[in-house]
């Protein structure tokens, strides 16, 4: 399992106290693209930090090979991600599934019945 990473874009935030950056991910192992907890694993130890520190943005693997372009931003302390990032994103990261609201859909079928 050879597998290879280069950052493409590293920028600091100032005013958010984070690292802004795009990696690009390179795995010959044949095996689907990774889970967004594989790929924090992934990024924290190719740069050095912690993996609880990292939000990822963006997953876009190529299509016909096996590079992964991710883009993440990696802050300086836990409660600036509370701060700054937006709640679909930390849902993501932690693998909650949004649910579909029934209260919503049982009042829609209600309307298309009258």
């Amino acid at each position: 399992m050879a597998e290879s990473s280069v950052v493409l874009h590293d920028k600091r935030n100032l005013l958010a106290k984070r690292r802004e950056v795009r990696i690009q991910i390179s795995d010959s192992s044949g095996q689907p693209t990774p889970s967004r907890k594989q790929l924090k694993q992934r990024i924290g130890a190719v740069l050095g930090i912690d993996p609880e520190l990292i939000v990822i943005i963006k997953v876009k693997p190529d299509y016909g090979t096996n590079i992964i372009t991710v883009d993440a931003n990696i802050y300086d302390s836990s409660d600036k991600i509370l701060a700054f990032e937006r709640d679909y994103l930390l849902s993501r990261d932690q693998g909650i599934k949004k649910q579909k609201n029934e209260s919503n859909s049982q009042a829609a079928q209600q309307e298309q019945k009258t």
